[in-house]
């Protein structure tokens, strides 16, 4: 059936109420772009789904049930294509297997990079993080992700990969096997979010804690990290080292700054950045320190199935702002705000008590009259109504993000979201200032 609205023949499963195509004018291409066929693969249920978009511009699906057809280059007519599988898929399979989605082994995944070779394909790992956003973008229902997630993915990576799209890109970088040294370094990222979760959880207890500011208690801790933290920041203030757009967002004007911060969401905001810079006990994070923090079953385990050392060393250098950014708050363009099963509660906080309101209140509400309203069915350009049909204040769904936003309103919010990511990396350094200040008091 043709949609009415993209004009498109879609999958049986293609909600055409829902379908956000195209977005700014943008249309489906005639033919695969750079004159390289298209192949996304899912492995669903025993056997290979997958999706071509071949150089007629005809888009075929089959499924193929020869799991090692990926491998050997069966699975795309060992010929020169660019494939797309989820990330999943293409992660080589723990010893003992802990992921039924890793349905290769280091050495499977191995052939398939000599075939990748040989035949001068490229492939890209989709980030699954995405995939629903796909489905979202695409109209499909995720009741039926297991049939059309490779359409979903197709359409994604078509519309918005940093290839093709210039105003709201989106980067996907070319599969490889992870080395020895990123799996060790996720290992320990792993084990410092774990240490940096709980000890947010435990602060953000305390901080919505329903009695008056007298009660604040933390003398059944071991450390009161809260005030820890306000002293640290203190300190920051009193050096003037933070801009005032700074100082005004995380509302560090003068007074006391507990009775300022206490019960609200800056508070867990300025924790989230804390912890990721220094240990319970105040002192700034190390090398060493982190290392500590990985439980040896867990490097005894990487060397027995590696069989290789621990490719990390420990050392007296303090953390640096790149590993935070990229390997604890994990601030890429594939994770939303969702707390990745209890280790990304850092990254959750920022995203959601922060950069949400700075995103939905550093607009002007004519700027949302840009997209189509999701909620009412209001049009660009018109304002919200209600369930009468009546004026209404924008409603909420209207001011969240939303992959079909046009290119005015993208850009206002790619502004916003540079000045906000500046805003707490001006934050962490000012805190890594301070700890490596304390490291080489203490060591004097």
């Amino acid at each position: 059936m043709t949609c009415r609205r993209c004009h498109l023949d879609l999958p049986r499963s293609h909600n055409r109420r829902g379908c956000n195509f195209p977005p700014s004018g943008v249309q489906f291409p005639d033919r695969p772009p750079n004159g390289i066929p298209i192949v996304v693969a899912d492995w669903e249920k025993g056997e290979w789904n997958v999706i071509e978009f071949g150089l007629d511009g005809d888009i075929t699906h089959r499924t193929e049930s020869n799991r090692t057809g990926l491998l050997d280059g069966r699975l795309w007519g060992e010929r020169e294509v660019l494939l797309i599988v989820e990330s999943a898929h293409t992660s080589p399979r723990s010893n003992p297997p802990q992921n039924k989605s890793q349905i290769f082994s280091r050495d499977e995944l191995e052939e398939l990079d000599e075939s990748l070779d040989r035949t001068r394909s490229r492939l890209i790992a989709f980030p699954q993080s995405l995939t629903k956003q796909a489905r979202a973008f695409s109209g499909i229902p995720d009741r039926l992700k297991d049939e059309c997630d490779p359409w979903a993915i197709l359409v994604f990576y078509l519309y918005f990969s940093d290839e093709f799209n210039e105003y709201r890109p989106v980067s996907f970088s070319n599969w490889s096997i992870p080395t020895n040294r990123e799996i060790a370094l996720r290992i320990l990222s792993k084990a410092v979010r774990e240490d940096m979760s709980f000890r947010l959880n435990v602060f953000r207890s305390i901080n919505t804690y329903e009695g008056s500011l007298p009660d604040y208690d933390t003398s059944m801790l071991p450390v009161d990290e809260v005030r820890q933290a306000l002293n640290i920041v203190a300190r920051i203030r009193e050096q003037q080292i933070l801009s005032q757009e700074a100082l005004d967002y995380f509302d560090l004007g003068p007074g006391d700054l507990l009775e300022r911060l206490y019960g609200n969401d800056r508070a867990i905001r300025l924790m989230s950045l804390y912890v990721c810079v220094f240990n319970a006990d105040g002192a700034i994070r190390t090398h060493h320190t982190m290392m500590d923090g990985i439980p040896q079953h867990n490097i005894e385990r990487f060397e027995l199935f590696e069989e290789v050392a621990f490719p990390l060393a420990a050392s007296d250098e303090p953390i640096g702002l790149k590993f935070i950014w990229e390997r604890l708050l994990r601030m890429h363009p594939y994770r939303g705000r969702s707390s990745g099963a209890g280790q990304m509660t850092a990254r959750a906080n920022l995203m959601w008590k922060g950069l949400l309101f700075f995103d939905q209140h550093s607009l002007e509400g004519d700027n949302y009259l840009l997209k189509r309203c999701v909620k009412c069915d209001s049009e660009p350009g018109d304002g919200c109504v209600n369930s009468n049909g009546l004026p209404t204040n924008i409603h909420a769904k209207r001011r969240m993000v939303s992959w079909d936003e046009p290119e005015e309103l993208w850009a206002l919010r790619r502004a916003n979201r540079r000045r906000w990511r500046g805003i707490q990396k001006e934050m962490l350094r000012a805190m890594i200032e301070i700890g490596r200040a304390n490291l080489e008091q203490a060591n004097v």
